[in-house]
């Protein structure tokens, strides 16, 4: 796995804290359900522009769909940025 720097602290596995395998085992959880959960749930959304034409004055124009397309990648930086976050968390513990 190969993520970029980190701008936050990562935790420190010491004796009053969660074991390294503890950790290991939630942020790998997390980072599977994310994966193999979440992401293939959302991207078997069946998104079209039929579904959004009717928004618009000109049903040729595609804004509604444009704009909602344009969120739809917002969606999906946010899910990469979930999983850099677990994927650090995880290379950290691997170390």
């Amino acid at each position: 796995m190969e993520t970029a720097k980190q701008d936050y602290p990562l935790p420190l596995v010491h004796l009053g804290g969660n074991s390294r395998d503890r950790l290991q085992e939630y942020y790998t959880n997390a980072l599977y359900a994310l994966q193999e959960q979440a992401l293939v749930s959302f991207n078997k959304v069946d998104f079209h522009p039929r579904d959004y034409y009717p928004l618009d004055d000109d049903p040729y124009s595609y804004e509604s769909y444009n704009k909602a397309l344009a969120e739809r990648h917002k969606i999906l930086e946010a899910f990469a940025t979930i999983q850099n976050y677990l994927e650090k968390h995880i290379e950290h513990l691997d170390e």
